[in-house]
């Protein structure tokens, strides 16, 4: 095992799983997954799976839209005929009582509309889709033709299996447990647990996957908070400051910037 990598990505949930396989695919960096149980058994396991593109924030949708098409054809996007996502494109329907909410949600699709297919419908409209709807103070209703939800372990164990064949080093039952740091720099990290304990491995880049996004090692000094909220890198090293896309990919990769 090598004692050194150029990334190591901490969490194989799905976030962790896509961006360790978009970074060994795309790139010639050496790269680790880091999981401290099995993969695919934290929040990922208990998600349920909603791939829709309904956000407030324009790069969000952004974002999405790309992420969505991937569900289109799983398997070519990752050249694994064996590959399920176990995606349903059921569509998407939100509800927006009367007042700022609806005001809100009727803006919002308005914004969407620049990057992805969601529209307001009628009530008859919404309950030739869904029945069972008690629409009763529903002012708005929004909807999204090609949204569904997704099978979160098959998603991530496609990713797993695609990143490991990228070259990943993939290693479970390995808690991270604290950063060595130098200065504003991680130098090191520590691992818990065998056959690594007590054993440091160098990085050039930490890729933190805790549900909020991908985070480089110059985002954060030695204290290290429970949700790291910091920059966000592309593969061409371009910082972003949020969510990105780049080469039809969104969100699943982070470069390393010359320093």
């Amino acid at each position: 095992m090598p004692q050194t990598f150029d990334v190591v990505v901490v969490g194989g949930g799905l976030v962790g799983t896509s961006t360790a396989f978009h970074l060994a695919a795309r790139s010639e960096l050496t790269v680790a997954l880091v999981e401290r149980g099995k993969i695919c058994s934290g929040g990922t396991a208990s998600s349920c799976a909603i791939v829709r593109t309904h956000y407030s924030v324009p790069g969000n949708v952004a974002l999405t839209v790309e992420s969505l098409r991937i569900f289109d054809d799983f398997p070519a996007y990752l050249e694994d005929p064996e590959a399920e996502s176990g995606f349903i494109r059921s569509g998407y329907l939100i509800l927006a009582p009367e007042g700022q909410t609806s005001d809100k949600l009727v803006a919002n699709m308005r914004m969407q509309q620049e990057f992805a297919e969601t529209r307001a419908i009628s009530h008859a409209d919404a309950l030739e889709l869904h029945p069972l709807l008690n629409l009763a103070g529903i002012d708005a209703v929004g909807y999204e033709p090609h949204s569904g939800y997704a099978d979160p372990y098959l998603t991530t164990a496609g990713f797993e299996r695609a990143a490991r064949r990228c070259g990943v080093t993939v290693m479970t039952g390995q808690p991270v447990d604290r950063l060595l740091t130098e200065g504003m720099r991680v130098a090191d990290m520590v691992w818990r647990g065998l056959p690594l304990q007590g054993r440091q491995f160098g990085t050039g880049d930490v890729l933190f996957n805790d549900g909020a996004g991908y985070f480089r090692d110059e985002s954060f000094g030695a204290a290290v908070p429970g949700s790291i909220y910091g920059r966000l890198y592309g593969p061409g090293h371009e910082e972003v400051g949020g969510l990105f896309q780049r080469d039809g990919v969104a969100g699943a990769f982070a470069g390393k910037r010359d320093r």
